[in-house]
């Protein structure tokens, strides 16, 4: 475009390096911040007079808001340039208002409560919905109010999935100015000149991408109440239909703190500082590797109980160390799954996504705090792995899934002749299978050994040998890696998971009787 006063042409930006830039700008903002809040809140934990407490309790206060106005700016970018929303996520309801309630004001200023008839799990867009929440009880926080409250209620058939779910913000304090409810009861496309309304602006963009709107209602005696609604999906319908849940009983005890082995995979110096000190505060062993390679030979050759994983690496990025150390666990020892959490920088919406799909288990995004990484490690430690057969237990009902013919046979119609004569075929090709796979890797050629491999797992998944396509799966990733003795080894149990396979498999078409 060009400028108003001359012919001199002003560069536009595009919307794609515009997003790159937010992305850069988040990560570049949140990194020190993380560090600076992060030694604020373990300076706090020390013993400290009266005034300097103070002090640091004003600093980290400051650096929150510091925070909380870098990311309101930088949800507007991306709403502004027409981002698409994030993946729907389930959250629970409860969980989702403790927490604005809790970051919205000072302790017992908003307080929040769940309609009994609500579910308790619901799925949607969590961020969107969790930010327009906290801008409306934030406002009225910094705008006077001694008491807010928020809940939430089921509207409508409680049958009904999406449901629709209405949230409410009432306050007791003075009121809106006249500017502010304008902001908050039009679809204006840019805010007021008063900066003080930029978090408004945010909530009713943040409303339409919820496809809510807000509705306000205030007066001198009873404060300002803000409502909205939108659709979210149940993710247990008939559990609403039950009606209202039974009170929950007393929590157990806390459980006993365990020292865990937990590796962290960084390259910022401050913030692998920052990060021993954290887990010296909650009681954890930390080692360190500050590029992705060196974490992904840590994580394979040693013991972690958990792995704190930034995301922008200096050579191989958290996304790709992760896929490697899945790969290499399955290739490796099948039944090991070490947790990993994400550990960014960088808010941008669908990294979330990004960094479970490559394998890790958890999310947390910078700043963070002591109790966040508690309730994290917490969380991705205690999930339990699937138990591996016991030894000397029954061999035919690990190697063999007797409900993969019933879902053959589902898929073709309830043909059991057809389920027979494919098991049949299956049976008669996999000595010669096995064969070409072996003699691939004795001539050390990868490429035709992957290739077999492959081919023999496909079929093996399809007839319920489970144990047989573990086994093809762990030589094909080793073949693909140029492992040829690692393919080598599995040899002498490929052959033997392959007789009870047939012994298995023979036995149980055979009392399909057809």
């Amino acid at each position: 475009m060009r400028g108003a006063d001359n012919d001199v042409a002003t560069p536009e930006i595009n919307a794609d390096v515009a997003r790159v830039l937010i992305a850069a700008v988040s990560h570049g903002v949140r990194t020190p911040l993380h560090s600076l809040l992060g030694f604020l809140e373990l300076l706090g934990t020390t013993d400290l007079d009266d005034e300097a407490h103070s002090i640091v309790t004003e600093a980290r206060a400051g650096g929150t808001e510091l925070l909380v106005a870098g990311d309101r700016l930088l949800i507007l970018l991306r709403l502004l340039l027409g981002d698409q929303p994030s993946p729907a996520q389930p959250f629970s309801t409860a969980e989702l208002l403790r927490d604005v309630a809790r970051r919205a004001g000072p302790d017992g200023a908003v307080w929040a409560e769940a309609n009994s008839y609500l579910p308790a799990t619901l799925r949607g867009d969590v961020e969107a919905l969790r930010q327009l929440l906290l801008e409306l009880a934030s406002n009225a926080a910094r705008h006077g109010a001694r008491q807010t409250r928020m809940y939430a209620e089921r509207l409508g058939d409680f049958t009904e999935s999406p449901a629709r779910i209405q949230f409410t913000v009432a306050d007791d304090g003075p009121g809106l100015s006249a500017g502010a409810l304008r902001q908050l009861s039009t679809r204006q496309d840019r805010p007021s000149e008063e900066a003080t309304q930029i978090g408004l602006f945010l909530a009713t963009r943040l409303a339409r991408r919820l496809g809510a709107t807000l509705t306000v209602a205030q007066s001198d005696d009873r404060g300002t109440i803000i409502k909205f609604d939108t659709l979210l999906f149940d993710t247990d319908p008939d559990l609403a239909a039950r009606g209202p849940a039974a009170p929950e009983r007393a929590a157990a005890a806390e459980p006993e703190v365990v020292r865990l082995r937990v590796l962290l995979i960084e390259d910022n110096k401050v913030n692998r500082i920052l990060a021993q000190r954290q887990m010296a505060r909650l009681g954890h062993h930390l080692d360190i590797a500050v590029d992705g390679e060196t974490g992904v030979r840590a994580v394979l050759n040693d013991n972690f109980d958990v792995v704190l994983m930034d995301r922008h690496l200096p050579d191989i990025d958290g996304t790709e160390s992760a896929r490697r150390i899945r790969a290499g666990e399955l290739i490796r020892t099948p039944s090991r799954h070490t947790p990993i959490i994400a550990v960014t920088a960088d808010a941008s919406p669908g990294h979330r996504e990004e960094c479970l799909a490559a394998g890790m288990d958890g999310f947390l995004t910078k700043p963070l705090d002591l109790e966040q990484l508690r309730a994290a490690i917490e969380d991705v430690t205690s999930r339990a792995a699937p138990a591996a057969p016991a030894d000397g237990g029954d061999k035919d009902q690990a190697d063999f899934d007797p409900g993969a013919l019933g879902r053959l046979n589902d898929a073709l119609d309830g043909d059991a002749r057809a389920v027979a004569d494919l098991v049949h075929t299956y049976l008669d090709e996999l000595p010669a299978s096995r064969m070409r796979l072996q003699v691939a890797l004795g001539r050390a050629e990868t490429r035709q050994a992957a290739a077999a491999a492959e081919s023999l797992w496909a079929s093996s998944e399809t007839v319920g040998a489970v144990r047989l396509a573990q086994l093809c799966e762990r030589i094909h990733r080793a073949a693909r890696a140029g492992d040829v003795e690692l393919g080598r080894t599995l040899l002498p149990d490929l052959r033997d998971t392959c007789d009870r396979t047939a012994t298995a498999l023979d036995r149980t078409v055979r009392s399909l009787h057809v």
